[in-house]
């Protein structure tokens, strides 16, 4: 277990993932400006293995704090400048996790009490039944996948 996190703390693999994140998040640019920024959520950004990209980023660098004491006077930059980036991740994370997002219509001089979510749901009804389910995904890329079937 010891030369696993030792692994996963290294260097190279602080590297990787900082590489592997830029790239993640560049492609998912590309993606968004032609297929829309639903198909870039479905496929990069609300992900199990971007979250565990961010993750391990943000382990690697609680790992860099304590193995290059940071905390030390001469090292106090450094170690300001980590700290920083796991208070973003921290935050990003509450804000994931936590959060509701969705769209409000207010007018000039009026109030609304109701938010349109931007999740997307699939709704069926029939008669006197009905079913409600939050959808993965809805948008051109599944569009483009059904009409080649």
């Amino acid at each position: 277990m010891k030369k696993l996190y030792s692994f996963i703390t290294s260097l190279p693999v602080m590297a990787f993932l900082f590489l592997a994140l830029a790239f993640s998040m560049a492609i998912a640019t590309f993606v968004e400006s032609s297929y829309g920024t639903s198909t870039a959520r479905a496929l990069v950004y609300n992900t199990r293995w971007f979250e565990a990209l961010w993750a391990l980023f943000a382990l690697n660098l609680l790992n860099n704090l304590v193995k290059y004491k940071f905390f030390t006077r001469r090292r106090f930059t450094l170690g300001l400048f980590h700290i920083a980036f796991i208070v973003m991740i921290l935050g990003a994370a509450v804000t994931r996790f936590f959060s509701f997002e969705g769209v409000m219509h207010i007018r000039e001089n009026q109030s609304a009490n109701f938010i349109l979510s931007s999740n997307d749901y699939f709704y069926a009804g029939f008669e006197n039944q009905e079913k409600v389910k939050k959808s993965s995904f809805f948008g051109t890329y599944t569009q483009t996948i059904c009409s080649k079937i």
